[in-house]
């Protein structure tokens, strides 16, 4: 997730693009973007405490998977990371 805020926030400098994700304004502040960030580690972290182990390994792949395709995908596409 770190990474993935990173390269929207690059990536949105750059090009004055929006942001999709439904769940933050069309054009974020950087600050907005870092809290999203944020409260989605300390969610994803709290589901993870909270979900029995036996489906714990299961959400850990799915959702750290889908988060590093995407932000395999935002490499593939030249986006760069900023900080």
């Amino acid at each position: 997730m770190i990474v993935d805020v990173g390269q929207s926030d690059h990536f949105s400098s750059k090009t004055g693009a929006y942001e999709t994700n439904p769940f933050l304004p069309r054009y974020p502040s950087r600050h907005q973007m870092e809290l999203f960030g944020v409260g989605v580690i300390a969610v994803h972290c709290g589901i993870s405490i909270a979900l029995p182990k036996k489906y714990r390994r299961n959400w850990q792949m799915i959702t750290i998977g889908m988060e590093g395709l995407g932000v395999a995908r935002n490499f593939h596409l030249g986006w760069d990371i900023r900080f």
